[in-house]
C-alpha cells in the first residue's frame, strides 16, 4: 500500500472518529443542559467562562456566534439571575464590563455533571505517554482553531483555506485574545477589500 493510500485511509478513519465524537459531545451537552435547567447556548457560555476566565459581552458574542446584542444581554441576565455569573468592572478600564463565573453552590452543582466525563478522560489518557498527549493536544488545538474560524463564516463565502491556515498558526495555543483578534482582522480584511487572502508564511 502506498503512503498516499495509507494517509487517505488514516485521515478517513480520523474523520469518522471525529464525527462520532462531535455527535456524542452534542448529545452529552444536551443532557447536561437539561439536567442543569439551562439551554445549550447558556451552557456553552459557562464552559467558555470556565476555560477562559473573565470575558466581555462582545467576546462572548463572537465566541458563540451570537449576532444580536440583545440576545447576549438576555443570556447574561438569565445566568446572573440563576447565580452562575456576575458582571464586574475591568481592572484597567473601570468603564469595561466583564462577565465571570460565580464560584458557589449553583456552579459546583453544574460541574458535578461533568465528573463522569473527567473519569473517562483520565482513564483514556493514562494509556498514552506525555509525548503522545502533546501530539494529540496540538492536533485538537489546531482543529479547534480551524473549526472556530469556519463556523463564523458559514454561508458567507469568506472563509478560505489560506485564511484557516493563518488562523490555526496564530491560535493553536487556544489563547482567546489572539483568536478573537485574528478573526476580527480577517473579517475586516475580507469584508472591505477584494485582495487575495494572506498566504501562510514559511520559514
Amino acid at each position: 500500500m502506498s503512503i498516499d493510500e495509507r494517509r487517505r485511509q488514516a485521515a478517513e478513519r480520523l474523520g469518522k472518529a471525529s464525527r462520532v465524537q462531535v455527535t456524542l459531545a452534542v448529545l452529552i451537552n444536551q443532557t447536561i443542559a437539561a439536567q442543569a435547567g439551562v439551554n445549550q447556548t447558556d451552557l456553552q457560555c459557562l464552559n467558555l467562562l470556565t476555560l477562559q476566565g473573565q470575558l466581555s459581552p462582545s467576546q462572548l458574542a463572537q465566541a458563540l456566534a451570537m449576532t444580536r446584542g440583545g440576545a447576549v444581554t438576555a443570556m447574561i441576565d438569565r445566568l446572573e439571575k440563576a447565580g452562575y455569573v456576575r458582571r464586574v468592572r475591568g481592572h484597567k478600564d473601570r468603564r469595561q464590563v466583564l462577565i465571570e463565573i460565580v464560584q458557589g453552590t449553583e456552579t459546583n452543582a453544574l460541574m458535578e455533571h461533568y465528573l463522569p466525563l473527567r473519569d473517562i478522560f483520565d482513564h483514556v489518557t493514562a494509556q498514552y505517554d506525555p509525548d503522545e498527549l502533546d501530539f494529540l493536544a496540538e492536533y485538537i488545538e489546531r482543529n479547534n482553531a480551524a473549526l472556530g474560524f469556519t463556523t463564523r463564516h458559514t454561508g458567507t463565502g469568506t472563509g478560505t483555506t489560506s485564511d484557516v491556515e493563518e488562523t490555526t498558526d496564530t491560535t493553536a495555543t487556544g489563547n482567546m485574545d489572539e483568536t478573537l483578534a485574528t478573526l476580527a482582522r480577517l473579517r475586516h480584511a475580507r469584508g472591505n477589500t477584494h485582495q487575495a487572502p494572506t498566504q501562510r508564511k514559511t520559514t
